[in-house]
């Protein structure tokens, strides 16, 4: 490392002890000398292997001669007492201009600017993106324009080795719009791509990745397949729609029982029965209908009568159930 690091360290140590009362005055130095120091690498970083100055994390904590449990609980508890998150532009370190990420932060900034402006201006006028309404298609195209600028500037920043977070971030948004313009093909590549470099990146993106092949019946069966280990809520429902669409009835109604027997939540809201509030402190299973939903309704209504089917064989095996209960 060098000194443009150890000022960081020692201004965010300030920081600290001019907290009142200052999380300094108890705890042991060493300690927490390993949690300021692994809180401006993670910002950096500096873990990640396209840094030049990229060192294992086992190793750091070798060095500082503290667990590597208690430097991360250390580091999560700075970040929360100063309200540091990892795009915290204060805490990057000056002149380390082959890693810097305030370029991808600023176009990640506009982005979001020019996208609440559309969503504003489209509520306003209560009406649907038109793609030959010369205003919408603008702005999207300034949108886009942006998102390749936020792309270019994380490559870069990256080293093109397409495996951190900002990268898959930026990605990921892209991804986004190309759906909202209903480019499937487009986001197909931009989700695979970060399911490639990044496959903890999301959870639901495999399943975005599905919704798209079925939508455009393009391998959904193959893919499918391919996922057998994830037995999830969410890929029950997946596979009870797949099979319902294919005339399957037994299988479909398999994973409905299974996908039911999981996360019921998930049928009520993709039905309407309830509606979850996404601000508010989300159970686990309230978490995963919600996210579902957001991710997947679209295609269960594009799906002929599929939300219908579901909604009475859930009715017939209830009956079944309470019938067997009685015997």
């Amino acid at each position: 490392m060098n000194d443009n690091f150890k000022d960081k360290a020692i201004e965010l140590t300030n920081k600290l002890s001019r907290k009142r009362p200052s999380p300094l005055s108890s705890g042991r130095a060493k300690t927490w000398a390993g949690g300021i120091l692994d809180t401006i690498m993670k910002i950096n970083f500096i873990y990640d292997q396209g840094n030049p100055l990229y060192i294992m994390k086992r190793d750091f904590v070798q060095k500082i001669g503290v667990s590597q449990n208690t430097i991360n609980k250390k580091s999560n508890e700075i970040m929360d007492s100063l309200n540091i998150s990892i795009f915290s532009s204060e805490w990057f370190v000056e002149g380390n201009d082959d890693f810097n990420m305030n370029n991808v932060l600023q176009s990640q900034n506009q982005l979001l600017e020019l996208t609440r402006n559309i969503e504003l201006a489209l509520e306003e006028d209560s009406m649907d993106f038109d793609e030959d309404d010369d205003y919408y298609y603008v702005r999207f195209k300034q949108a886009e324009m942006v998102l390749n600028k936020a792309c270019n500037a994380a490559v870069r920043v990256n080293k093109i080795k397409k495996n951190i977070k900002p990268y898959c971030g930026v990605i990921y948004m892209m991804a986004e719009m190309c759906m909202e313009a209903h480019d499937f093909e487009g986001a197909l590549q931009l989700y695979e791509n970060i399911n490639y470099h990044y496959p903890n990146y999301n959870p639901y993106i495999k399943c975005k990745i599905f919704n798209i092949k079925y939508y455009t019946n393009d391998g959904a069966g193959e893919y499918i397949e391919s996922l057998e280990k994830e037995n999830n809520a969410m890929w029950e429902y997946n596979r009870a729609l797949f099979n319902y669409s294919n005339n399957n009835e037994v299988m479909a109604i398999k994973y409905l029982k299974e996908a039911l027997r999981k996360n019921k939540m998930i049928y009520d809201i993709l039905l309407d029965n309830i509606h979850i509030n996404p601000h508010a402190d989300l159970s686990p299973l309230e978490k995963e209908a919600f996210e579902y939903y957001m991710c997947s309704k679209w295609i269960w209504v594009q799906t002929n009568e599929a939300l219908e089917w579901m909604f009475y064989k859930k009715q017939e095996l209830r009956k079944q159930f309470t019938s067997k209960k009685k015997v």
